[in-house]
């Protein structure tokens, strides 16, 4: 794999910008983890960590020396198995991400998305709640899980406005307008559905 430049860890050891870990290719430049058709965007964050433990390949790392990595490392283990499907396993790592930091707001979001597919939406809407309390400059994706959690729980009124609010601040989002135009389809509002529909496959008028 070629590298496009080099990351400094914290142990002083350069890794090649593009590296393997896990199964997955990191791109520690751009904070994107891929894997097949995969594809994630890390926060800067998240990828130190990644960058820190691909530093010590087959190394057993101390607690001491993980300890505030710790939530993080569990967060990204969370994200992975989602992405593959392992919602179990995903829930698990989300659970302990939270235990070590209480107030790691992406760590909710997580737990929630994956409450929502263990059949818990109740749960999963606390959660993201709670998410963004804790992150009020929180990014739009948290008001999509918002409108996702209200849309599973069959409270439609609630997620056309939740999603209308993300679209307030990200008109570009396709998945915003994807679940808007169910909601509206639930609630019976026909013609807004469909009309939303049409801007994502780019027949509206």
């Amino acid at each position: 794999m070629k590298a496009t430049g080099n990351t400094l860890s914290a142990s002083g050891n350069k890794l090649p910008s593009r590296f393997g870990i896990g199964g997955w290719t990191v791109d520690s430049s751009s904070c994107y983890l891929s894997r097949g058709e995969k594809t994630l965007k890390l926060e800067p964050k998240v990828m130190e960590v990644l960058v820190f433990l691909a530093t010590r390949p087959g190394e057993v790392v101390s607690r001491d020396a993980l300890e505030e990595a710790l939530p993080l490392a569990y967060f990204v283990a969370g994200l992975s198995y989602r992405e593959t499907g392992e919602y179990v396993k995903a829930l698990v790592e989300a659970e302990k991400a939270i235990r070590y930091d209480p107030n790691y707001a992406n760590a909710h979001v997580l737990l929630a998305t994956l409450l929502y597919y263990a059949g818990r939406p109740e749960e999963g809407l606390e959660r993201i709640k709670k998410a963004m309390l804790l992150n009020p400059h929180h990014p739009y994706n948290y008001t999509f899980h918002l409108g996702q959690a209200y849309y599973i729980l069959r409270r439609y009124d609630e997620a056309i406005e939740t999603f209308q609010q993300g679209l307030a601040s990200n008109p570009a989002s396709e998945r915003l307008h994807v679940w808007l135009a169910a909601a509206y389809a639930q609630a019976g509002i026909s013609e807004k559905s469909v009309a939303d529909l049409g801007v994502v496959t780019g027949s509206s008028s």
